[in-house]
């Protein structure tokens, strides 16, 4: 059997959202959010205007004895509409949004499809759209490489339950071996896709190293949301927002590895690892040359720590493996 390593995953894969989490929408952006919102108000003013009662409520008008269901209403086709701004959405996440979850779902789809229905002012109509395609430019300065470590020698029961979801392993390394490992030209990395490994060569990506520095609620909305990133290119803005974190999370000690794509173009997906969920890394020929320690989950039964003990020397015979020095009941 042979262990394949471990790989890093887009930066908002993670249960912890304050990674990239920017609340604004960077320049570079705003042409293509322009361009998206033009093109759907087109598409929707050649829409015919019908007379239908097809969509309306059973709610009494105020000013009349007649209820909605039973008056006329001048509008478009609600279906036709929400065709159009699903495929908008889905061509324009395609090309700029790197995130597997998107905060443009289909409900918000459906009520803004309704908002459009009745209007055929261009200004209205923007207002409208546009709010969709500004949360999708937010998701793409989101699109970064991020690993997570905890600095700290001691161990963490709230780590073991929420990171190793109880039954996972610690391993512990150096910042020098974390380093060589993933700057080095190894032609065995790969991009990792649905399953599917594709060659992705280590000298397509920079890597920077740093601690996470832990603010607070109101300090972190001041920094990722300040109106002077909206000047940055998408790695500087990745690199000014990736280190930062509300201070609640201050227990975790992370340490972050940040990694992103030079082929990577300012609101232009055409680097090699996206739409892909991450970076494979392949250990060292000689495990040692990175791992340090293997240490067991404390909420391991006798039976499962002993089959990882077993499983673990015997793939890797000179790595020390350890049981957690946690007990739990």
């Amino acid at each position: 059997m042979k262990y394949k390593g471990f790989y890093v995953p887009i930066a908002n894969e993670f249960e912890d959202l304050n990674e990239c989490a920017v609340g604004i929408v960077p320049v570079y952006m705003k042409k293509s959010v322009d361009a998206k919102v033009s093109e759907c108000i087109n598409e929707i003013k050649k829409i015919p205007f019908s007379e239908t009662n097809e969509e309306s409520n059973l709610l009494p008008d105020p000013y009349s004895d007649e209820t909605y269901e039973s008056r006329e209403l001048s509008c478009r086709s609600h279906s036709a509409i929400e065709g159009i701004l699903n495929h908008g959405v889905r061509d324009f996440r395609r090309v700029h949004s790197r995130s597997a979850k998107s905060a443009v779902d289909e409900k918000r789809i459906r009520k803004c499809a309704s908002d459009l229905q009745c209007l055929n002012d261009e200004i209205e109509m923007a207002e409208v759209i546009r709010p969709i395609f500004e949360e999708l430019a937010k998701e793409d300065c989101r699109g970064a490489l991020i690993s997570c470590w905890n600095k700290t020698e001691t161990e963490s029961n709230l780590l073991w339950e929420v990171y190793a979801e109880k039954k996972g392993i610690r391993i512990k390394t150096t910042l020098e071996k974390l380093q060589n490992l993933i700057r080095r030209k190894d032609k065995n990395i790969q991009v990792w896709e649905m399953g599917k490994n594709v060659a992705f060569p280590s000298s397509d990506f920079v890597a920077i190293f740093g601690e996470v520095k832990y603010v607070s609620e109101t300090e972190l909305k001041q920094k990722l949301c300040r109106e002077d990133l909206k000047t940055f290119d998408k790695r500087e803005l990745q690199t000014e927002t990736a280190f930062f974190k509300s201070k609640i999370y201050r227990g975790e000690e992370e340490f972050r590895v940040l990694l992103y794509d030079k082929k990577w173009d300012a609101g232009k997906l055409t680097g090699s690892v996206d739409p892909q969920r991450g970076v494979a890394f392949p250990l060292p020929e000689n495990p040692n040359d990175f791992l340090d320690e293997i240490v067991l989950s404390p909420y391991l039964s006798e039976f499962e720590a002993y089959a990882r003990e077993q499983l673990f020397n015997n793939i890797f015979p000179n790595v020390k493996v350890t049981r957690s020095s946690i007990k739990v009941k």
